[in-house]
């Protein structure tokens, strides 16, 4: 038990550690409601395929940024109280190695929650991925 523990820490720790501003894809964008109006207290869940997570809260105009590491596959969830939850692909995989050196910039871009006073788990609505052929991240909404 006490082994298992300390490797879930490893783990955890090495999935941490990677979220340096070098060498990994920096994510930037703004929650906003159906309306565009910023969502202040808004949050974004970082989680791997191995389930290792973190979380950034987003700023007062809910604005957020966050790096992952390359050679991955993880999900960015969207949360604000009393909202729907949005998620997101991230795929880190096939960023050649000598294109890796200084890290990728993908940001800008809005997710906008419906308010409910229900929600749900969030629904996977786009994918972020690195386009070979034209040798940068690019975004499909699905």
């Amino acid at each position: 038990m006490k082994w298992t523990l300390i490797l879930a820490l490893c783990v955890c720790s090495c999935f941490l550690l990677a979220q340096d501003r070098n060498a990994n894809l920096l994510i930037g964008g703004r929650i906003q409601d159906a309306t565009g109006s910023s969502l202040k207290n808004a949050s974004v869940k970082v989680t791997n395929e191995q389930g290792a997570s973190f979380s950034v809260q987003a700023n007062n105009d809910g604005s957020f940024e966050f790096t992952v590491p390359f050679d991955m596959v993880c999900q960015a969830s969207f949360y604000a109280k009393k909202h729907q939850p949005k998620s997101i692909e991230l795929d880190t995989r096939n960023v050649p190695k000598a294109e890796r050196e200084w890290g990728y910039e993908f940001s800008g871009f809005i997710v906008n929650l419906t308010a409910t006073t229900l929600p749900k788990l969030p629904e996977i609505v786009g994918r972020i991925y690195y386009d070979v052929s034209d040798e940068s991240f690019k975004s499909v909404k699905k």
